[in-house]
């Protein structure tokens, strides 16, 4: 029996998506940060923990 994938996938919704124009998005860096008075000093310390880790 072969597989027919038009079956399950709507070719034309799958094809309207990906032709369709891309809305960037813009994401605050503030939203990355759990507490609200991480400084420069928390970002250095943060950085060398990562650098460490390679």
């Amino acid at each position: 029996m072969k597989y027919d994938c038009a079956d399950e996938f709507d070719m034309s919704e799958i094809f309207a998506k990906l032709t369709s124009a891309s809305k960037p998005m813009q994401v605050a860096a503030k939203d990355f940060f759990v507490r609200e008075e991480f400084t420069l000093q928390d970002l250095r310390k943060a950085l060398q923990r990562v650098t460490a880790n390679k």
